[in-house]
Formats: C-alpha cells, structure tokens, sequence
C-alpha cells in the first residue's frame, strides 16, 4: 500500500484534468491485491445521462409457453422492478424453466439481491461472512466467524452502517413466507459478472440449485462504501472482507460456471439443455 499511495500522490499532483486522475487511479487500482477500491467524480448530468438511468434494469421475456427469461442488469436500480416481476413469474405454474441472466451485470446493493432471494430461494440460505477490520482473523476461521451476528438487511445503506460499527456479520437468506419458484433453474454468468452477483452464483451452484452456464466471473467481492474525498471527488472504500459459507475468498477468485461457453453463447446453450431435458 505504501507503494500505491506514493504513486497516487504522484498520480495528483501530476494529472492534467479529471479524465487523467479517473483513468489513472483506476490503473493503479487494478494492481492491488484486493478490489473495490475505486474513485468517482461527481459531475452535473447531461440529458442523455438522464435518459440513460431511466432505463430498465430488469427484462422479462417468455422465451417459450415453459421457458421464463429474467435479464437483471445490476443490483442497483432493480429492486422494485423486481417485486413485480417475479411474483408474475412465481404465479405461473406453466414455467417449468427460469433462466437468469446476470452478464455484464457488476452488482450494486443488497436490497435487489434480497428481492431475488426471496422467490428463488425455498429454505434458510448461508450466504457467508463479511468480517471487518475491527475483528482479530487470519484466513477462514469458522468458529470465529460463526460468533458474528446473523442479519437479513432492509437497506444497503444499513448493512453498510452496521459493518462500519461492528467486527462483521454472518449474511442469511431466510426462508421466505410468499410462494417461491420450484421449477428448474440456469443462471448465465461472464467475466463483468461480479460484486453481489458472485455470493448469489457461488451459492446456487454449490447446493445444486441452478446450474450455471458461462464464462467465470469476475472476482471482485467485497462490501464497500463511499466516502467523500474532497469537493466532488469520492472514494469507494472496501469496508469488510467477504468468505462464502464454506470458507471460499471470491475476490480476485471469482466463480466458475458449470457448464464453460463464450458469453455470447450462454442464453443458446441453456436453451439447448432444456430442449434436451423435454
């Protein structure tokens, strides 16, 4: 770090505008041995920037009488869509087949991700551990890690709020009381598949709820919020480490999908595995 910080000194003192910090921070955040640490500058939006945060960020399609498809391009924006969405989808007993698409999609907050858990997932679910600098570990320890208090978050910025002020939490999906989806699940992944999507892939994978069809993801899996730097510069800082349930470090690791193809192929080749199930 202390080579990182001499070169951001350097990076600010000699960049000419804010393109050439923003490019060259982001550069020299990439060497670091951990993600999410990332700056942004603050600027009034041009009308095309609003049209652009107008758009949806869930698309729903039947791609046949028993084939549901739910694209969900962040986690950021796609809590509401969401709550309408999937109980249309839930509500349909002819949809034997969810597909969910989570390329290029780089995550965001914990509200769109808990809306998601509750209409995929039928029993309590252990996401894993988000331990801060403020508990004593080195690597996985389950039985320390297990003393952390378990907590189902409303908001993200309360779950950002109650790791800044304790050592960590344990992060559990519970079983939900609305009626779920029991049909057959495939979720598509590629390499900017990353941040709240991964703990959700490595999950549904390794308890044989979906099978995963793809490219690996990203690997970049650590809670992080923002701070305010100076004048309309911010920070995001990572703020807690994250182990999945069993002891897995996802950041700068990622999540291998079961079945490898190119990005563009996965929608294809889920499609082709429930032809060949009919």
């Amino acid at each position: 770090m202390e080579k990182f910080e001499k070169e951001i000194d350097k990076l600010c003192n000699n960049s000419h505008d804010d393109i050439e910090l923003f490019f060259g921070f982001k550069m020299l955040a990439q060497k670091l041995p951990f993600t999410h640490l990332t700056l942004a500058i603050a600027e009034e939006m041009s009308d095309d920037e609003e049209i652009i945060s107008t758009k949806k960020a869930v698309v729903f399609e039947e791609k046949s009488a028993t084939i549901a498809y739910l694209q969900m391009k962040n986690f950021s924006s796609s809590t509401d869509e969401l709550a309408v969405v999937l109980p249309k989808i839930v509500a349909n007993s002819v949809f034997k087949h969810l597909i969910i698409d989570l390329r290029d999609n780089g995550g965001g907050g914990i509200s769109a991700a808990s809306e998601l858990a509750k209409y995929i997932v039928s029993e309590d679910l252990e996401v894993g551990y988000f331990p801060t600098n403020k508990l004593q570990y080195s690597g996985f320890e389950p039985e320390l890690f297990k003393t952390l208090p378990s907590v189902q978050p409303k908001s993200t910025n309360a779950f950002g709020n109650q790791l800044k002020a304790s050592p960590g939490v344990k992060l559990i999906f519970k079983k939900p009381n609305n009626p779920v989806f029991t049909g057959n699940m495939y979720v598509l992944t590629n390499s900017k598949t990353a941040s709240t999507c991964e703990p959700i892939v490595y999950a549904l994978k390794n308890r044989k709820k979906a099978i995963i069809i793809g490219e690996k993801t990203y690997g970049g899996m650590l809670a992080a919020s923002p701070f305010v730097a100076s004048g309309k510069y911010t920070l995001m800082i990572p703020i807690a480490d994250f182990y999945t349930y069993d002891g897995i470090r996802l950041d700068k690791v990622g999540v291998s999908p079961d079945i490898e193809v190119k990005s563009e192929k996965a929608l294809d080749k889920a499609l082709e595995i429930i032809n060949i199930d009919k």
